[in-house]
Formats: structure tokens, C-alpha cells, sequence
């Protein structure tokens, strides 16, 4: 019970997601599921590749500033956008098949979808973590508060030590700003 009280709002946000993506896949084809992990892992390269482009034009448009600000929201809004794409592609390419039998191909789609939904609370908690660091007058409470949750997650250290393999596939792809370890 100890363990439970511990918990801060976002370890429950992230694990009733995790355990969303995980029954979804459960219940999807596993062609599906594999083009999640695409998408996911393809959303973060693609974030990080362009977000300092896209802020530059930001910053030019709006003023240098903001340049920490345009950041954040770079890399926010480019990787919503890759993985909706390929989300979006995938679905339209691989419809669900739901079937009332429980076999093989629920199994594995569970299994991606695990892995997946892994890699994406990673990202999550990877802009969460930027919006932290970046300077941004009048968001310093809404920043502090994220911190202590960060902080004081229990699940932040199991998806960096534990699932050491995905934290470590995803850190050459996280913004500069943000540290690769917790």
C-alpha cells in the first residue's frame, strides 16, 4: 500500500494509457501493431531532427526571444504530426480484424503493443521534461509542479532501468535540452 501512495497523478495518467495501448493491441493484427512501433520510433528521429529547423523559422517569424519556447512547441508539434501520419496510414492501409477467438496474433499484438506504448510514455515524458527545462515566463508554477511529478514518479525510473533497452533506443533521439538520464 506504501507503493501506491507514492504514486503522483502522472504515474496513473501514464500507466492507464500504457494499459489502453496494450488492450487495443490485444485486440488489433499484428501488422497493425508493428507499424505503431514504426510510427512512434520514426516520430521521435523525425522530431528531433527538425525541431531546431522549425524554430529557427519560428524564431524569424516571431521573434529569437522565444527561441526556447518555439523548441518545445517544434518538437511537440512535428512529432504529433509524424506519428498521426504514419497512425493514420497504417489504419487506412491494415484495418483491425477483431475476432471473437483469442490466439497467436492477439498475443503478439499485445507484445508490440507493450513495446510501443513503452517507447511512447518515453516520449511523453520526454516533452514533459522539455517543457520543464525551458525557460518560459509565467509557466515557472506549472513547470515546478511538473518537476515534483517527474520527481516523484515511480514509473519515470522503471522505463529508464527496467526497460533500459527502449530508454537507450530513444535517447540519441531526445531534444538537446533534455538530459538523457533522469
Amino acid at each position: 500500500m506504501e507503493v501506491l501512495q507514492r504514486l503522483q497523478p502522472l504515474d496513473f495518467l501514464l500507466v492507464a494509457l500504457w494499459a489502453a495501448i496494450v488492450g487495443w493491441g490485444l485486440q488489433t493484427s499484428i501488422v497493425r501493431q508493428l507499424g505503431m512501433l514504426l510510427g512512434v520510433y520514426v516520430a521521435a528521429i523525425g522530431a528531433a531532427l527538425l525541431y531546431p529547423i522549425a524554430a529557427s523559422v519560428l524564431s524569424l517569424a516571431f521573434g529569437k526571444e522565444g527561441q526556447p519556447r518555439w523548441e518545445l512547441i517544434s518538437y511537440v508539434v512535428i512529432y504529433v504530426l509524424i506519428f498521426a501520419a504514419i497512425a493514420i496510414g497504417i489504419w487506412r492501409a491494415y484495418p483491425s480484424h477483431i475476432s471473437r477467438s483469442f490466439g497467436f496474433e492477439n498475443i503478439a499484438g499485445g507484445v508490440l503493443a507493450a513495446i510501443w506504448g513503452a517507447l511512447f510514455l518515453i516520449a511523453l515524458l520526454t516533452m514533459l521534461r522539455f517543457y520543464v527545462v525551458t525557460p518560459w515566463k509565467g509557466q515557472e508554477t506549472s513547470q515546478q509542479s511538473i518537476l515534483r511529478q517527474i520527481q516523484g514518479s515511480q514509473l519515470a525510473p522503471v522505463l529508464e532501468i527496467v526497460l533500459s533497452p527502449l530508454w537507450q533506443a530513444m535517447t540519441p533521439w531526445f531534444p538537446a535540452p533534455v538530459p538523457s538520464r533522469l
